[in-house]
């Protein structure tokens, strides 16, 4: 029971850390997003035996990050979903071992999902370009930048082998 509920109260406490100590660590505005490289990381190296399926965690961190954050309820438990469901299509084509790929998978899933909030969101938003180069771009490099050794601390912390 420990090996199912150990991801799942690692994920309370990076909401916990996200929405507190992240807050107050911000470089040019922007914070990394913790529960986003969390579903990347189990979408990508989580093995389907003893563990939590990696779709019900993009969900569940979706969903602290909706609740967290004050977005709209919904839009970021969307999109990690979409995210999860792709990562999972391909995951046996990624070559998840290399500490580059996992710069660039992890830039490509903050663009995909800062784009589908841009695109869901009915706020009131600056125009596409100020946006893509003042938050967006900004928040993808900042984060996949901070995969790296994000992902290195939570391969030794859970010793994932892939399958």
């Amino acid at each position: 029971m420990l090996k199912k509920g150990l991801p799942l109260i690692t994920l309370l406490f990076i909401a916990f850390v996200q929405a507190t100590i992240l807050n107050r660590i911000k470089v040019c505005n922007v914070q990394p997003d913790l529960l986003l490289l969390t579903a990347v990381f189990f979408a990508l190296l989580a093995k389907r035996k003893d563990r939590i399926s990696p779709l019900v965690f993009a969900l569940s961190a979706g969903l602290l990050k909706d609740i967290f954050s004050s977005n709209i309820l919904g839009v970021n438990t969307s999109s990690f979903v979409i995210l999860t469901l792709v990562i999972e299509r391909y995951r046996q084509k990624i070559y998840s071992e290399h500490l580059v790929n996992y710069f660039l998978i992890v830039l490509f899933s903050s663009l995909f999902v800062s784009l589908f909030y841009y695109f869901i969101s009915i706020r009131t938003l600056p125009p596409f370009l100020d946006s893509l180069c003042t938050v967006i771009l900004p928040f993808s490099i900042y984060t996949a930048l901070f995969s790296v050794p994000y992902f290195y601390l939570m391969r030794k912390l859970f010793v994932i082998r892939r399958e």
